[in-house]
């Protein structure tokens, strides 16, 4: 059985989800939004104590998942149960038993996934009432209350209450209140609240059909006074009730079982004056003995969940937007599920919310629970947050979706807000596929959509535009390019093109100046390496390996060398070069200063030019200490073999002289001497 309020303390009442005024706006967010569209939302509260975001959490409008618990907890011919969260964050709920005068507590922990904890509390007999009613659970002034009626008749019907202080996990303390002026009748199920300092509520009358209103002035403890307002909204054997708020009018939602029908009873501003009711037949021949009630709000329209005994099925009627049945029988629907679901159903709980997911239990004649729950859905790239600002996401499918946030849960000053977002299909668009370009390349890329209102690229990295259209992209590294397009409905589209650029380096190195005959290792640090590169150098002369990535050459003069690094994949071949200039300096000769022409040693025994890049030699003489020539040649690679007039050349010293030409043209001479060792 359901009872939409909870009264918190003193002077609040727990606002439900959708159940908010302006003033209670927690966040802002798009009204409207396209698959994939990224959606931010901006909090309006900074500084709470605890945020809970659901981002596709489970609404009426969406089908359950109806499951037979089975048995095994304690259930007696069950008449009613309630279930509420508590302050230390555990869920529990109670089952009145008619046939033993006993209370059932059920302990689901930190969340309703779990399977409960069954405590069994015990026989009453001397406060529970005679063949139980129904059950209201409320907390007030930092204590919870649990109200029992029960009755078969105004002789043996009475109202209780049992005292759980500030946990329900404690054991209570109960105190049967008896039926002051024999107004209780069969009574069944109740309601209490409060208005400014007074407590009052209202209880159903089996037995006259009648409505009671309870009266506790501003002492919830105390036995209150009962009046009989009389049948209102052509009630039959009420027996479940449920209320609502909404745009400032408060109503009673009330089942008949006597003829399976529907009233509504309109309070007005206040629940404290004498309601207008209205019965509203049997909602297109769908009730059938109805017994459990809930109702809840989603951010579109409020509901009602009704639990027929007699057909064992689930009916959902979808109110108005003031909260009466609408003339529109398809706002009336029979919940699907399977057969054994419900077995009598006897009572239902208020709906509770879990992260994501929305539940309610019902207790069937046949001592078994049954669980409703409107799971959240997995078509948002996040499910939940609970950061003050909640992370980035989008929607993958279109539909309407509700986005709850809850703020300082399980305080005095808990609040909960909601808002649905329309999620559109994705407007055409024609966008360049990504794409693999080698490094300094560059690409043509497209984004187009004939119905959006503008278009923007971003990064502003190395593209001739950020709003046309076509634009060139010329990255020097792997880029992804946005492209952000707007509609005038609100939908948005952020996508993008990823441009693959192979990064491929060619380093040949710095120039470089050789002496003569004396060689270098070319090739630079920022190469780049790895098995998929290979390497080529032009021109290949005087190189040691043209295909390293570091080759050692040694030309005779002047040479640009050009340096090829090739990336090679299937997809693609990429090709960079870069170039080195080799200088060989043609500024001195190069000779030895002693050879001897007996040596054992190769290398010493013929006294010529060192240089190898002299191009052309017109002499090289050679004379002795009397200034006799004893020998002369214009070959570049000729020597002296210390023989003069066909005979050794006595050991001393020489002087020589050579004049020749660099390979620039330059016109070179020198001379010097040389000892000759015997």
């Amino acid at each position: 059985m359901m009872k939409r309020f909870l009264l918190v303390f003193v002077t609040v009442l727990f606002a439900l989800p959708g159940l908010l005024r302006a003033q209670d706006t927690l966040f802002t967010a798009p009204d409207t939004v396209c698959v994939r569209q990224a959606i931010r939302l901006l909090p309006t509260q900074t500084n709470a104590s605890s945020y809970y975001w659901s981002f596709c959490p489970g609404t009426l409008s969406s089908s359950p998942t109806i499951r037979n618990l089975g048995g095994g907890y304690q259930f007696r011919e069950p008449s009613a149960i309630e279930a509420i969260k508590d302050d230390n964050g555990r869920y529990y709920a109670f089952i009145l038993n008619r046939a033993e005068k006993s209370l059932v507590r059920l302990d689901f922990g930190a969340t309703l996934a779990n399977l409960p904890l069954v405590t069994p509390m015990g026989s009453y007999d001397t406060t529970v009432p005679d063949t139980g009613g129904g059950m209201f659970l409320m907390r007030t002034k930092g204590s919870w209350y649990l109200f029992l009626t029960g009755g078969s008749n105004a002789a043996n019907s009475s109202l209780a209450r049992f005292d759980f202080g500030s946990s329900l996990g404690n054991r209570p303390l109960s105190v049967n209140m008896g039926n002051p002026g024999g107004v209780l009748n069969a009574p069944k199920d109740l309601y209490i609240t409060q208005e400014a300092d007074q407590y009052f509520g209202y209880i159903l009358n089996a037995g006259s059909s009648t409505l009671v209103r309870v009266n506790f002035g501003t002492n919830i403890s105390i036995t209150p006074s009962f009046v009989d307002i009389g049948n209102i909204g052509s009630l039959n054997q009420p027996g479940h009730l449920t209320v609502s708020q909404i745009n400032g009018v408060n109503r009673i939602y009330v089942t008949n079982t006597g003829n399976s029908s529907l009233t509504i009873l309109n309070f007005g501003a206040s629940l404290g004056t004498t309601p207008v009711g209205t019965n509203l037949s049997n909602l297109y021949n769908n009730l059938y003995q109805p017994s459990g009630l809930a109702y809840y709000r989603d951010c579109d329209r409020p509901y009602l969940l009704l639990a027929n005994t007699l057909s064992n099925t689930a009916i959902r009627v979808r109110l108005n937007a003031n909260g009466d049945v609408s003339s529109n029988p398809a706002d009336v629907t029979a919940v699907i599920s399977a057969a054994n679901d419900f077995s009598g159903p006897t009572g239902m709980t208020r709906f509770q919310r879990d992260g994501a997911n929305l539940y309610a239990y019902v207790v069937n004649t046949n001592n078994t629970l049954t669980e409703v729950k409107f799971g959240g859905c997995t078509r948002s790239t996040v499910a939940a947050s609970t950061s003050a600002t909640p992370p980035v996401y989008s929607y993958d499918t279109t539909g309407t979706y509700t986005v709850n946030l809850t703020i300082n849960d399980g305080l005095p000053n808990m609040r909960t807000f909601c808002r649905q977002i329309v999620v559109l299909p994705q407007p055409g668009i024609n966008i360049s596929n990504d794409t693999l370009i080698c490094q300094g390349d560059t690409i043509n890329l497209i984004a187009q959509s004939l119905t959006a209102d503008s278009l923007r690229w971003s990064p502003d990295y190395n593209i001739t535009s950020t709003v046309s259209n076509e634009i060139r992209a010329f990255p020097e590294r792997t880029t992804d390019y946005r492209v952000y397009f707007s509609y005038p409905d609100g939908c948005a589209i952020d996508t993008s093109v990823t441009v693959r650029v192979v990064e491929n380096v060619a380093d040949a190195g710095p120039d470089r100046t050789l002496i003569d005959g004396s060689s270098t290792v070319l090739g630079g640090p920022l190469t780049s390496r790895g098995a998929e590169f290979t390497y080529e150098w032009s021109p290949a002369t005087y190189l040691d390996d043209p295909t390293k990535a570091f080759p050692v050459a040694r030309p005779f003069t002047n040479y640009t060398y050009y340096f090829t690094a090739i990336h090679t994949t299937p997809e693609l071949v990429c090709r960079r070069t870069d170039s080195v200039v080799v200088r060989v300096l043609c500024e001195d000769i190069h000779l030895p200063n002693a050879f001897a022409p007996e040596s054992s040693i190769d290398g010493i025994r013929r006294f010529g030019l060192l240089n190898k890049q002299l191009v052309k030699l017109i002499s090289f003489r050679i004379f002795n200490r009397w200034g006799q020539q004893v020998y002369t040649s214009s070959d570049l690679t000729g020597g002296w073999d210390g023989q003069y007039n066909g005979g050794a050349a006595e050991p001393g010293v020489y002087v020589w002289e050579i004049d020749g030409f660099c390979p620039s043209g330059q016109r070179i001479t020198k001379s010097g001497d040389v000892t000759l060792i015997r």
